[in-house]
């Protein structure tokens, strides 16, 4: 994620003049090691958010095998027609 270009479209100035980021993250853990890899991003994201001014969301969407085994379709198109909604895009491993 490119926190100056975020900051600039999506920042508040604070009272102190700091400036806080809000970003929308969607998850794509996927398959194999991406879910540990994942969770262990998620960690350090929430760490940065007090000491940096910023404000994550999450949502998580299933793809990979598993959802290629669940659906018949590794990567739904009801998942690509939502990614446009988000700030930025964490992909685990697929």
């Amino acid at each position: 994620m490119n926190l100056d270009s975020q900051a600039a479209r999506g920042s508040e100035v604070e009272p102190e003049g700091e400036r806080r980021v809000n970003a929308r993250i969607v998850l794509l853990p996927g398959d194999g090691i991406g879910p540990d890899v994942t969770a262990a991003a998620i960690e350090v994201m929430q760490a940065c958010e007090s000491r940096h001014g910023l404000s994550l969301s999450f949502e998580e969407f299933p793809v990979g095998a598993g959802e290629y085994l669940r659906s018949g379709d590794p990567f739904p198109q009801w998942v690509n027609g939502r990614l446009g909604n988000y700030d930025a895009i964490l992909l685990g491993a697929m």
